[in-house]
């Protein structure tokens, strides 16, 4: 593998805000920035203060919730194309960051 530069992990987080719903392993992601899957998690770390990981679950939920307010599809349909294995994949992670359900977000959402 070759040292990182600089760039390297905004091209990666902006490819992969383009097709969330891509594969996304630690190591597809370490393979597309041309690093090895540890020094692609040292780079994270130093450089967003967080794991790759963490990035791509909390990158997936601005999408689903982007889809969610601006769309009508439905919450398996949203899971699919932020990239979730599943729509209960979804509903566990948008429960822990926003406190309430991908159902409930868009009628929140045109209530506040």
């Amino acid at each position: 593998m070759r040292s990182a530069r600089p760039g390297d992990l905004e091209r990666l987080q902006a490819a992969v805000l383009a097709t969330p719903a891509r594969d996304c392993s630690l190591a597809a992601m370490a393979s597309e920035a041309g690093l090895s899957a540890r020094t692609l998690a040292r780079r994270f770390a130093i450089e967003t203060g967080q794991s790759p990981i963490t990035w791509l679950v909390a990158a997936r939920l601005t999408c689903a919730q982007e889809l969610l307010e601006s769309t009508g599809l439905s919450v398996e349909a949203v899971a699919h194309a932020a990239g979730f294995a599943s729509a209960d994949l979804l509903r566990k992670h948008f429960r822990v960051r926003y406190g309430t359900s991908p159902q409930a977000h868009p009628l929140a959402m045109r209530q506040a």
